[in-house]
């Protein structure tokens, strides 16, 4: 069985994911690198960093927004960067994240934004389904913790992140959980064949 908890660029805009991202300025970008930038280690806004140092090498300017994500059990909405290019084009230059994304453009584009921590929607939302709540609140604390700097992490915090190993044990734990819940389970793979 496929792995429930990996997040995608959506394929298709859908009146559900339409309702979720109140927007109708998105594009949809395809991943090109540049393998001269190197970036920290662990860094939940890669891309802030990695498109600033893009623009140290080849100018332009960093635009703020989201990504969109799904996968079939939740969608997420994820604070990212892209490079404008000095002819005005977008363009998707974070190693790490998906090669494809949908990318919605803040308000204020150009003004870098407050808070970094994802925001979802959990897709079978009943008490049933606390195995996907429970993956939201994890890697919502996952995220917060990576927002941290080092040195103001606790003992706590740093055993946290390295737990759940950029979150892979944590996606593994859930798709345990969803395998032993068969009404989950059937209705998740209903949802997939739509």
């Amino acid at each position: 069985m496929k792995s429930h908890s990996k997040l995608n660029c959506p394929e298709i805009i859908y009146n559900e994911l339409e309702q979720f991202i109140y927007s109708k300025s998105y594009v949809f970008l395809t991943r090109k690198l540049d393998h001269n930038i190197q970036i920290r280690k662990y860094n939940i806004n890669d891309s802030f960093e990695t498109v600033a140092k893009y623009i140290d090498l080849h100018g332009g300017k960093i635009v703020y927004g989201v990504s969109i994500l799904e996968s079939d059990i939740l969608f997420e909405k994820q604070a990212f960067a892209v490079w404008e290019s000095p002819e005005n084009t977008l363009h998707h230059v974070t190693r790490g994240s998906n090669m494809k994304i949908m990318f919605i453009p803040n308000e204020n584009p150009y003004v870098i934004p407050e808070d970094y921590v994802s925001d979802f929607y959990n897709l079978f939302s009943t008490k049933e389904e606390s195995c996907i709540e429970e993956f939201i609140s994890n890697k919502r604390r996952f995220q917060e913790l990576m927002s941290k700097t080092t040195s103001s992490l606790t003992e706590d915090e740093m055993n946290d992140i390295c737990r759940y190993g950029n979150l892979s044990a944590l996606e593994r734990l859930t798709n345990k959980k969803i395998e032993k819940d068969f009404d989950l389970k059937d209705r998740i793979l209903k949802r997939v064949k739509k």
